[in-house]
């Protein structure tokens, strides 16, 4: 007999991806501006592997952008202005994440 192995629900991987944001959000704007631009890692969950991608990229404006995409279609994520304040990513930002 195989394994069973439970699908992952789209809660769970939002929640692996909310829990590296909780931890971005308290870092500096310039411990953030020091991240890699695009960073993956294999995070176990339910005895599978899935994929985390964190991006940080430069807005326009100057203000940092950080999303975590878990999964292929799961992501959450902020913006951070130089002066720390943190806003949520704007809709029309999703769009490239989706």
């Amino acid at each position: 007999m195989g394994l069973f192995k439970p699908n992952i629900s789209d809660t769970e991987f939002f929640s692996v991806a909310r829990q590296r944001i909780d931890l971005l959000q308290t870092r500096s704007f310039a411990d953030l501006a020091m991240l890699s631009p695009s960073t993956l890692e294999s995070v176990r969950l339910h005895d599978r592997d899935i994929t985390v991608c964190t991006r940080r990229d430069f807005l326009a404006d100057g203000s940092i952008r950080v999303v975590v995409q878990a999964g292929s279609m799961t992501a959450d994520g902020f913006i951070m202005t130089s002066d720390g304040t943190i806003s949520a990513v704007p809709e029309e930002m999703w769009r490239e994440f989706r």
